[in-house]
């Protein structure tokens, strides 16, 4: 329906659209309202996510964030409906992003990303919030296939977007 409307699931508030965080079980979560359904529903949403997947995920929380993923459990998800979910989920414990500036990649020699997959449907990647959690997923998950080949951590630092593009060109 969109923002106009009523939200489809609880049929009672304004969908929204925007980012919020709030804190559950000691951990703040951020959100993304997508403007389909309610704030009130996306975070029942993530709730339920959280009440599914955190105990196999998450390894260590400290200072209210969560410092260490299990990586292992992660990488034997099937890709399919609930790895999307996952890695939504994810996001919103600030381990992954969506969006690549200012958060860490894993390159091979070819320059191919070594990143964990968006979800099955295309080609893009996820990109790492903090530095140990680059690291931790190179241990848990890549370490017995880097010995022998060429890679690196990569921190992008700056990337240049459609509206600075436009702004750049038109000047």
């Amino acid at each position: 329906m969109g923002i106009a409307g009523i939200c489809p699931r609880c049929k009672t508030e304004k969908p929204v659209l925007g980012i919020f965080k709030f804190k559950y079980k000691d951990l703040w979560l951020r959100i993304f309202c997508d403007g389909v359904i309610c704030r009130n529903c996306t975070k029942e949403e993530i709730i339920d996510d959280f009440e599914e997947y955190a105990g196999e995920l998450i390894k260590k929380t400290e200072n209210q964030k969560v410092v260490s993923i299990n990586w292992d459990y992660y990488k034997k998800i099937p890709i399919g409906k609930n790895h999307f979910k996952i890695n939504q989920f994810l996001e919103s414990l600030g381990v992954l992003s969506f969006k690549s500036n200012g958060n860490y990649e894993i390159v091979d020699g070819a320059g191919h990303c070594c990143n964990p997959k968006a979800s099955f449907t295309d080609n893009s990647f996820l990109f790492f919030r903090e530095e140990n959690h680059v690291l931790d997923y190179v241990l848990q998950v890549l370490s017995p296939q880097i010995e022998n080949w060429d890679w690196e951590i990569r921190k992008i630092i700056k990337t240049i977007d459609h509206n600075d593009f436009a702004l750049k060109t038109r000047s």
